[in-house]
């Protein structure tokens, strides 16, 4: 082998360097506030947690909505119905 194949091996053997994306930046959170005091329900089966959720307590929804319900993250996991719930401002 001479130094010039040497050479050619070594820059055949380089590889580009990974293109790197900047991060995405998170979607505000948004919350809703409960209008009547309610149970909080499980996320699986949509049982009672024990936890009831008094009027004007400030929720964190996730954003997953089905059939009426709300998830929520704050102050605890778990689901709602949309009906005892009223929208607020998202967050800045």
């Amino acid at each position: 082998m001479t130094p010039q194949n040497t050479v050619e091996l070594t820059q055949n053997q380089l590889q580009p360097e990974p293109t790197t994306h900047p991060p995405e930046p998170e979607p505000a959170q948004s919350y809703v506030i409960v209008t009547t005091p309610t149970n909080l329900r499980s996320l699986s089966g949509r049982q009672k947690t024990g936890t009831v959720l008094q009027k004007d307590t400030q929720l964190t929804v996730t954003g997953n909505e089905e059939n009426g319900w709300i998830e929520i993250s704050e102050p605890e996991p778990g689901g709602i119905g949309k009906g005892r719930t009223k929208n607020t401002c998202p967050a800045n």
